[in-house]
């Protein structure tokens, strides 16, 4: 995308704050991690042995689905609803356009979010996780399968 991580104001200078971040590589998400997990280890805020982390693929999947097994958290078929992704992110953008997409980053919040509130979770820019998406292994699949309580009436 041709910019300098070193000058992010090259491309984002007057975009906001509602903006997600992009100029963040896996490499620094997961030193954040690292250094917060330190941080808050010396405070007593988390325990020996617990650290944070970005999720793995299907943590986010999980996630971003709020427990549903469909291809996308809405009964409805469209994404227009809610995500920013190549068939409607150039509709009305006026941002500063990355690449030659013709639109670049959203703010972030203007989509609907999932039944757990979780919004912009599918589309408008990258998410990183601790893994990559792949098959999953057979015995992996009985610890994706949880049993969520059943809902009192």
């Amino acid at each position: 995308m041709n910019f300098d991580r070193n000058d992010p104001d090259r491309i984002m200078a007057n975009e906001g704050d509602s903006l997600p971040m992009y100029f963040v590589s896996w490499d620094d998400a997961m030193e954040f991690c690292n250094k917060l997990t330190i941080r808050e280890q010396a405070v007593g805020h988390i325990p020996k042995g617990y650290e944070f982390s970005l999720p793995t693929e299907a943590q986010w999947e999980y996630a971003c689905r709020a427990g549903t097994s469909t291809a996308f958290f809405t009964k409805s078929s469209s994404l227009d609803s809610i995500s920013w992704y190549s068939g409607n992110s150039s509709e009305n953008y006026t941002g500063r356009k990355l690449g030659n997409s013709g639109a670049g980053p959203r703010n972030a919040g203007e989509k609907k979010g999932n039944a757990w509130g979780l919004q912009d979770m599918p589309g408008n820019i990258w998410e990183w996780c601790l893994d990559w998406y792949g098959p999953y292994p057979e015995e992996m699949l009985s610890i994706l399968l949880v049993r969520l309580p059943e809902q009192e009436g």
